[in-house]
């Protein structure tokens, strides 16, 4: 197989790795640890790579916030089966996008547009969204602060 065909298969496996980087970053250390460089040191490559992928950081938060749409859709729609009646399915579907939303905070985040794009957007100097509400660890509710 030549090396031009080689590099064209491994670039879908390749550009999940640095989505599921940046995630795992986000996770671990919060949005502004997510750079171009700590991504590719993660994956062992130059940060300049992974413009092979990504047009710019912009387009790969726009592949996160995709991703997490997909699970979360995924997830929606697995609460949405069953002989329920309409309002138990609703509620079941309530219930799946807060948890995803808690379980998966670093892409519900992104896909939201807050502690990822706007926070991102900020530091180039636009506008920014504030830091989202947290929910309250021990009864899970969410302090509104006005």
């Amino acid at each position: 197989m030549n090396e031009q065909l080689q590099k064209v298969r491994g670039q879908p496996a390749r550009r999940k790795e640095i989505i599921d980087a940046a995630r795992a970053l986000a996770a671990e250390e919060g949005w502004p640890a997510v750079t171009l460089r700590a991504i590719a040191a993660r994956i062992g490559c130059s940060a300049p790579a992974i413009y092979q992928y990504f047009q710019d950081k912009d387009a790969l938060l726009s592949a996160l916030a995709a991703t997490g749409r997909e699970e979360m859709n995924r997830a929606l729609e697995a609460a949405a089966t069953g002989d329920h009646g309409p309002a138990k399915r609703l509620r079941a579907m309530l219930r799946a996008l807060w948890d995803f939303s808690i379980d998966n905070r670093e892409l519900f985040a992104v896909m939201v547009g807050i502690d990822g794009l706007a926070a991102h957007r900020d530091a180039a100097g636009g506008g920014g969204a504030p830091p989202p509400p947290r929910p309250d660890p021990r009864s899970g509710r969410i302090a509104v602060q006005t």
